[in-house]
This record gives structure tokens, sequence and C-alpha cells, in this order.
């Protein structure tokens, strides 16, 4: 582990970005993320703060380099290989918490959260 002025380096935290802020019924949204972090196994998104496997919009495999759609998949939905999600047409009911997860090696993983509004 790397220390830094004492402290444990502790790499950026996980974070994603509603690009735009809100979004117009209809509208296309980004939901962009930061500080993904390098040799992740995969990916998933998830409609909801839950990660049930009902919730689970799509997965993303990085050894295959291809995104498997889940249960929430509507269709609508881009996932890219830098872990963000595309939301085109998006309807009210597309308003709400979306989750990240992301898996590394040896099963560690890491959430984030974003919430969408569409006016």
């Amino acid at each position: 582990s790397l220390f830094i002025c004492g402290r444990p380096f502790n790499p950026a935290k996980l974070t994603i970005e509603s690009v735009p802020p809100s979004v117009a019924e209809g509208g296309s949204v980004l939901l962009l993320v930061h500080n993904l972090q390098d040799e992740l196994r995969g990916f998933f998104w998830y409609k909801g703060a839950s990660m049930s496997s009902n919730h689970e919009i799509a997965r993303y495999r990085t050894a295959k380099n291809s995104s498997v759609p889940g249960p929430a998949h509507s269709g609508r939905e881009t996932v890219y290989s830098n872990g963000s999600l595309l939301l085109q047409n998006v309807t009210r009911n597309d308003t709400g918490f979306y989750t990240l997860r992301t898996l590394k090696r040896h099963q560690k993983m890491e959430l984030a959260h974003v919430q969408l509004q569409v006016d």
C-alpha cells in the first residue's frame, strides 16, 4: 500500500454525474462515470438503490468487451466501456436513483449512485 504524507493513498472515489443535470421527457441523458478503476472485471447498472437482479439494467464484461441486458433493460439504454450509461427517449418513470456496481479482482466491489431528474 502506498503512503503519502503519512496517510494511505486511496484512489479517487467512483462518482456518477447526470449530463444534463435534469432532462426533459423524450430527451436523452448520459450518466457519466468518473474515476472508474483500471483492471475491472466488469460492472453492473441497476435502476433504484438496490442491487437485486430484477432491477439490473445491464452488465458489462471487460474481458469480452461486451454488455448483456438485464431484466430492467427497456431497449433505450446503452452501456459504454468507460462505465457510462446513456438513456434515450426518457419518461417520467425513469426518474429516480441509478446504481453502478463495479467488480474488481478478488471479488472486491465499489458502488456509486446518481439521481436522475426527468422534467
